[in-house]
Formats: structure tokens, C-alpha cells, sequence
């Protein structure tokens, strides 16, 4: 085997050595299996890819954010919220007026 190829975790060579030790689990995408994920995938893009008279319309890069936000509705995904806060002030009146806010 090419150098590149080898598998150098001892317990993933095992593994690979002796099938019978693998266990098989089933793909889930989202906590839905292949099959439910490609469902509802296609009944998604192939919706959001048509105009309100049914022709074809193309793709764009508008489009991409949307069908992705619509997918993640469909399939009742958690939505990520992330606060950012601010980074700190480097200015030594706001060094001030934040440790004065600390200690209150």
C-alpha cells in the first residue's frame, strides 16, 4: 500500500484488518436518513427553481442562501445565534470607565 494510503491508528488498522469488528450504522443527515434527506432536498430546490409559472429559472447566488435557509426550516434545524461581543477598547479612558463600571 502507498505510503499515503496506509492507516496509522493502530485501532483503525484493527478495524480495517478484521471487517466482522466494523459496525454498520446507518447514514443520517440531520437526524433523517439518506433517502427522507434526498426527499425532502429535492422537493426543496426543485420548488425554489422554478417562477411562479412553472419554467425553470436560473440559479443565482441570491438563491443559494435561500434555499439553504429553507432547508434548514423544512428540516427543523436549530438555528446557530451567535453574540458577538465587543473586542476590547484600547484607549485608556475607556480602560478606565470599564474598570469604574467593574467595580459597581
Amino acid at each position: 500500500m502507498p505510503p499515503s494510503l496506509q492507516i496509522s491508528d493502530p485501532e483503525r488498522r484493527e478495524s480495517s484488518a478484521n471487517p466482522q469488528r466494523l459496525e454498520m450504522k446507518a447514514l443520517q443527515i440531520h437526524g433523517h436518513s439518506l433517502e427522507e434527506y434526498r426527499k425532502v432536498y429535492s422537493t426543496v430546490v426543485k420548488h425554489m427553481l422554478k417562477n411562479s409559472s412553472g419554467n425553470p429559472k436560473g440559479y443565482s447566488l441570491e438563491l443559494g442562501p435561500q434555499i439553504k435557509q429553507r432547508l434548514w426550516e423544512v428540516l427543523s434545524c436549530p438555528l446557530l445565534v451567535r453574540k458577538r461581543s465587543a473586542p476590547p477598547s484600547t484607549s485608556c479612558c475607556s480602560n478606565q470607565t470599564a474598570a469604574n463600571i467593574a467595580k459597581q
